[in-house]
């Protein structure tokens, strides 16, 4: 019985230990912020997502309230691989702005949202 229960947990840590992880990158923090008043020259977009991204599979666009697109620089990660970054071409005027976002983890799963935030004059 007890070589039973061994062959049982072996197997349960084993199938465990085989399943590939199914992790998709979410967005978890942004600056400027999710329905955020930014105060002050924005000059960068810093995305958080919960999983490592892929900066070159990533998407990122910036529109602001009459639907322009904004230019942005290329996309590259930061600190741990989670942070996506956006350099902008030049600082953003006072405004309301969306953005849209296409992220692509490590582990190629494909995640999309938008937000909006504002810069106060």
């Amino acid at each position: 019985m007890r070589q039973a229960a061994l062959v049982g947990l072996a197997a349960s840590v084993f199938f465990a230990l085989a399943t590939p992880a199914l992790a998709h990158a979410f967005l978890a923090r942004a600056e400027p912020g999710v329905g955020a008043t930014a105060h002050g020259a924005v000059a960068a977009l810093h995305l958080r997502f919960t999983e490592r991204v892929e900066p070159a599979l990533c998407q990122l666009s910036l529109t602001d309230a009459a639907n322009q697109t904004i230019s942005l620089g290329v996309l590259t990660a930061e600190g741990d691989g989670r942070i996506l970054v956006a350099h902008l071409r030049a600082p953003l005027a006072a405004g309301a702005y969306r953005v849209h976002w296409r992220a692509v983890s490590v582990d190629t799963h494909i995640t999309e949202g938008d937000y909006m935030f504002i810069v106060a004059p």
